[in-house]
């Protein structure tokens, strides 16, 4: 018999960190450890029904990983507008991603609880992904993650030390 939608199970994603905008896409990065290499994958069947972006969550983050998911952010956001598949639909999400992270990953950082900067994140955060989603990413991504699984340097920390040459 025909499976009713209704019938599904939902999945439900509450992101810890803002940064990844897993919450929002069909993108995940599995970690091979023993061999030192990440494999990324996209499949939409990956892509939550519903987000939920709690900005009291990411409060608890230690201040290098909220730099480091913060330059993640920006790296999303600045590649998707300097790919050659960005459009005026995805631009305006890059954009506001970039302005949300220079406005407020300073705070996120040095005042962990400011919830206005917690949100204002976690925004970029899904900004960001939704202009990657459908723009793409470059370089500084490509790179990272092989410096990631080569070497253990945190995603966020390889895009931030890679942004600025690439």
């Amino acid at each position: 018999s025909d499976v009713c939608s209704s019938d599904l199970a939902r999945f439900i994603a509450i992101p810890s960190t803002s940064g990844t905008a897993s919450e929002i896409t069909a993108f995940s990065v599995i970690t091979d450890t023993a061999n030192h290499i990440k494999y990324p994958i996209v499949a939409a069947d990956m892509v939550p029904d519903i987000a939920i972006l709690d900005p009291a969550i990411p409060t608890k983050m230690p201040p290098h990983i909220t730099a480091n998911t913060g330059m993640d952010v920006l790296a999303h956001a600045l590649e998707a507008v300097a790919s050659t598949a960005a459009t005026s639909f995805t631009d305006p999400y890059a954009i506001e991603a970039i302005r949300l992270v220079l406005e407020n990953l300073e705070t996120a950082y040095t005042t962990p609880t400011d919830k206005t900067a917690r949100f204002n994140m976690h925004n970029a955060s899904a900004l960001a992904g939704m202009a990657f989603t459908n723009a793409s990413l470059g370089l500084v991504h490509s790179m990272a993650h092989k410096i990631g699984g080569e070497f253990g340097v945190t995603h966020g920390l390889a895009n931030a030390i890679l942004l600025p040459y690439i």
